[in-house]
């Protein structure tokens, strides 16, 4: 339930991304830096604004909703649609530059930023799971 809710919430926010990269495309092609600049930033604050708002209404009404829609003995979904649209958050906030990147062609600097993300999330990972899941205790 909750990897749905969440894969609507980011279908909604690639959506804009997707619209977008013809606007970036053609301003770059037609040599309107600023132009694909104002663009990018009215459009990277739309998403952000959208983005805050799906996250607080889903920290605020995520409970309720979650009861209402789906009755009693789903209580847990709130959990993990709160850890997943946290996780989704800050993502889907770097979909806006992403679409600029593709539309002026700077490819390897996605990819390059993309491999650090994934350096830092797995470094992340492996230390909270170490901590959580790796406790030994010694025989005395």
């Amino acid at each position: 339930v909750a990897i749905r809710l969440a894969d609507y919430f980011q279908d909604m926010l690639s959506r804009l991304s997707t619209v977008s990269s013809p606007i970036y495309s053609r301003h770059f092609t037609l040599g309107e830096d600023e132009m694909l600049r104002e663009k990018f930033l009215t459009l990277s604050r739309f998403g952000a604004i959208i983005c805050c708002i799906f996250t607080s209404g889903t920290v605020i009404f995520g409970r309720p909703f979650l009861h209402l829609w789906l009755g009693g003995g789903y209580d847990d979904s709130y959990f993990a649609l709160t850890i997943l649209v946290f996780g989704m958050f800050f993502a889907l906030l770097q979909n806006s530059s992403r679409s600029v990147l593709r539309a002026i062609y700077k490819h390897a600097f996605d990819a390059k930023s993309n491999l650090v993300e994934v350096v830092c999330n797995l470094t992340l990972v492996f230390k909270l799971a170490w901590r959580r899941f790796c406790h030994f205790q010694y025989a005395t």
